[in-house]
């Protein structure tokens, strides 16, 4: 076997190569034509496109702001008649003075003038504040609607129940001696337990003689009866 000698001085073995046998593998590799049918080309891949800058947001024209304006104008609320925003004034007037009169009740009973001078404020403004609610009612409609439910008897019906309410808390009150009592219209406890206690024995004493009186009906027309009974012959 022939040997080679490379740089640095090493032997190195070498299979021999026979000329003859490449000549022929060369020969045959040129007279190959390859399969009959040649595979399409791959198709590429399209380039990918630029990106589009973005359009830019322009003012909206003139047509178009009037049309808008024309539209916001045809949805506008109606205003109200001089009838409905009366109603709607004597409405929030009550409504104001009710919560005026619950704070003068709060700062009595509590001894609070700090309320005190919230309800008298309130009080004192209550038909200013009610005429601009009424106007903010003529272009907000959740306020018209609210001042609407809310008509003058509703809200005179609220602030009687709230007086009697208040009469009550303030005897409360008088009864456990947080306010002294007879002030504010309130009667001494001993006063109300007497009273009370005097028109139960009166009741009781009513219905004792109703029921003595029903006895004696009963036994008369017990007595009625026997007496209409034939004598036997």
């Amino acid at each position: 076997m022939p040997t080679l000698t490379t740089t640095d001085g090493k032997p190195v073995d070498v299979t021999p190569v026979d000329p003859d046998a490449v000549a022929a593998q060369m020969q045959a590799a040129l007279n190959d034509d390859g399969p009959d049918e040649q595979a399409p080309p791959r198709r590429q891949p399209a380039p990918a496109e630029a990106e589009k800058p973005k359009a830019r947001r322009g003012r909206t024209p003139k047509a178009e702001q009037s049309r808008t304006a024309d539209k916001a104008a045809e949805t506008a609320p109606t205003p109200p008649s001089p009838a409905v925003t009366a109603k709607r004034v004597s409405s929030a007037e009550e409504t104001f003075k009710l919560a005026g009169t619950c704070l003068l009740l709060v700062g009595k009973v509590a001894h609070m003038p700090s309320f005190l001078a919230d309800g008298y404020v309130v009080n004192a403004n209550a038909a200013p504040l009610a005429e601009k609610l009424a106007l903010v009612a003529a272009v907000e409609p959740q306020i018209a609607k609210w001042l609407d439910k809310a008509p003058s008897e509703k809200v005179t019906a609220w602030m009687g129940l709230a007086s009697v309410t208040a009469g009550l808390g303030l005897q409360a009150a008088a009864n456990h001696k947080i306010i002294k009592p007879g002030a504010m219209g309130t009667t001494d406890p001993a006063e109300v337990i007497r009273a009370n206690e005097e028109a139960i024995a009166a009741a009781q004493k009513a219905a004792e003689e109703e029921a003595a009186e029903m006895a004696r009906l009963a036994e008369d027309d017990a007595k009625a009866d026997a007496d209409d009974v034939p004598l036997a012959a």
